[in-house]
């Protein structure tokens, strides 16, 4: 799939229309309402992905010349082209999560327009970087083809581990305090055992270890999924009562989630080529 070639004209009609429902929606008397407290954070889950296709035509622009915009690069051309720009996009995204960190959990709490808009841009800067940390894979002849094939296979886990928690709530409801610790725990294991093994595994083995690091987080963010659709049922009872509606912060942990399968699956994808 070859993302240039589209008319990013469509990305905008888009993005108007999920404004205006989120406008519809998401918000009375200009603060974020909790009624339709579940449909509010799949718009908001909408828009990131909008902006993320809209996002990644600014970074092409920026990033490669006007004769290679609407090109699939070979993919040694694309790194040595992005990496130009990566610690840019990676300290990007490394300030927005810290800032994400300290600011969001004051959100919960406090309504003000400043803090409604702070959140909000949090979450576009946030989306901006991410698409400028994953273009390579959309720029690349290597990772392209799959893009499709990644993209059906995210959305099939998204409809299953959702469904599963519709159909079962108490389950995930009572689990949800150790399960979701345990799945941050593991997730941080798994990056440390990523840092380790490339400071003292050769180039072969640490890509052997990262096709089998590469499923287990599959798994894990597939599970993280199930407990995001979870979380955001618990935090819809708890509006107005101990918080407001923070709609940017709970559509970010399920783009955050699609991201890395998305990035996963097209390591498998391509790791024997």
């Amino acid at each position: 799939m070859d993302i240039f070639k589209t008319d990013p004209m469509i990305g905008i009609f888009f993005l108007i229309v999920n404004i205006l429902l989120i406008t519809k929606f998401s918000f009375k008397n200009g603060v974020p309402t909790c009624d339709n407290y579940v449909f509010n954070v799949y718009l908001y889950l909408t828009l990131g992905c909008i902006m993320f296709y809209l996002f990644l035509f600014v970074q092409n622009k920026i990033m490669f010349s006007k004769e290679n915009e609407k090109k699939i690069l070979p993919n040694n051309e694309v790194w040595e082209q992005y990496n130009k720009y990566s610690s840019f996009q990676l300290l990007g995204i490394l300030f927005s999560i810290i800032m994400l960190i300290f600011y969001m959990p004051e959100y919960f709490t406090k309504k003000s327009y400043s803090s409604l808009i702070i959140s909000h841009l949090l979450y576009i800067t946030c989306v901006y970087f991410l698409s400028g940390l994953t273009i390579p894979y959309f720029k690349s002849d290597k990772y392209y083809k799959y893009i499709t094939e990644a993209c059906k296979i995210i959305l099939s886990i998204f409809a299953v581990m959702s469904g599963v928690v519709y159909s079962f709530p108490s389950f995930f409801e009572k689990t949800f305090n150790y399960v979701y610790s345990a799945l941050f725990v593991s997730l941080f294991v798994t990056t440390l055992f990523t840092i380790i093994t490339l400071f003292t595994s050769n180039k072969t083995d640490f890509l052997s270890m990262q096709k089998i690091i590469s499923y287990i987080v599959i798994v894990i963010f597939s599970l993280f999924i199930s407990y995001d659709t979870q979380q955001i049922f618990n935090n819809s009872k708890l509006c107005n009562v101990k918080r407001i509606a923070n709609y940017p912060s709970e559509g970010l942990n399920f783009f955050l989630d699609f991201i890395n399968i998305f990035n996963r699956i097209l390591f498998v994808r391509t790791f024997n080529e």
